[in-house]
């Protein structure tokens, strides 16, 4: 268990919520550039990106009330990264998506594939963490 209680860390929640925040702007840089319809910009996925990086610093300052921001912010990371990867899986399989993306759909696939096996594992490092904390 002390493995998995390393994603449990203030720094982890800080580095994915920064790496999440670049790369959902360089994804939508078109969108944001073209000044498109604000509804197509990632607004969730910024959000959630703006929630671990407010979830990691507020855990390393405040212990306790930082642990249950941090466990919510995963959470809703883990259900954003669930609900991307079953889409690009369904458009993988159907073969519906275009082949000019400038990251072929397989690699995509295992990129939010290894995204979200990190967020699980930190969100229940998290929360075991903090069953272990409170029985103390």
């Amino acid at each position: 268990m002390a493995s998995l209680a390393m994603f449990a860390q203030p720094v982890v929640a800080i580095a994915f919520g920064v790496f999440i925040l670049c790369a959902e702007t360089c994804l939508h840089a078109g969108d944001i550039s073209g000044l498109s319809a604000w509804t197509d910009l990632p607004l969730n996925d910024w959000f959630a990106g703006g929630f671990l990086l407010y979830g990691g610093l507020r855990l390393r300052r405040d212990g306790e009330l930082g642990r249950t921001t941090i466990a919510a912010a995963w959470g809703f990371m883990c259900s954003l990264l669930s609900a991307a990867f079953v889409d690009h899986w369904s458009e993988w399989r159907s073969a519906t998506t275009s082949s000019d993306a400038w990251i072929p759909e397989g690699a995509f696939l295992a990129i939010l594939s290894t995204l979200l096996i990190i967020s699980a594992l930190a969100l229940v490092s998290t929360v075991t963490s903090d069953r272990a904390d409170q029985s103390r």
